[in-house]
């Protein structure tokens, strides 16, 4: 085996880890969110109608609510399972984060580059993962903001190597002016979502 194919063979595999880890990444960021937002009471199964209302359990049905010791229930099997998919899905991001530092470690394209990238994506699994301990049930604001502000690095350095590995791409800047479309498209969204009513 020559070494052309091995380095087709490392920037397919390193693709393919970037690729998982990333859709893995996305998910543990849903699911996380799912969580914190469930556990926030913000949630029930009528919403406008039991909005600011509470209901004991064995009270008259007034506004219709499906039985509300019953949606409990059915609402802790759901975070359960929620839950469960979130520490798979990050137990596969931090063995995938290794794989792709071994990847990035072994490449011959771009080593250096895609070396600062891999301890970025280990650096960053490592603070989440410490970050994880703390988080269930946590009401400190800077828990929830470094889970934010980590989840989305760790999705922005993984497809900052996926883009790396792409056919014909030496610089690492095939995709830039759909990249920067969409990031300036991200921020006016976010600028028109937090300017005030007038």
């Amino acid at each position: 085996m020559n070494s052309l194919d091995r380095s087709a063979r490392n920037e397919a595999a390193l693709r393919l880890a970037a690729t998982w880890c990333t859709a893995l990444v996305f998910i543990v960021t849903c699911s996380s969110a799912y969580l914190r937002f469930s556990q926030a009471g913000l949630s029930c199964e009528h919403w406008p109608e039991c909005y600011g209302v509470i209901v004991a359990a064995g009270a008259p049905n007034v506004l219709g609510i499906a039985d509300v010791a019953g949606a409990g229930v059915a609402v802790e099997s759901t975070q359960t399972a929620v839950r469960l998919v979130h520490r798979f899905a990050a137990m596969g991001v931090t063995i995938l984060a290794l794989v792709i530092a071994l990847l990035c470690w072994y490449s011959a394209r771009l080593r250096f580059r895609r070396i600062a990238l891999a301890a970025a994506v280990v650096g960053i699994t490592a603070f989440l993962a410490i970050l994880g301990r703390w988080t269930a049930g946590s009401k400190i604001p800077a828990v929830t903001l470094g889970n934010l502000i980590g989840g989305f690095s760790l999705l922005a350095v993984l497809w900052s190597v996926r883009i790396t590995t792409l056919p014909g791409n030496s610089a690492g800047v095939h995709h830039a002016g759909a990249i920067r479309y969409w990031s300036r498209l991200g921020v006016a969204l976010i600028v028109r979502r937090s300017s005030p009513a007038v």
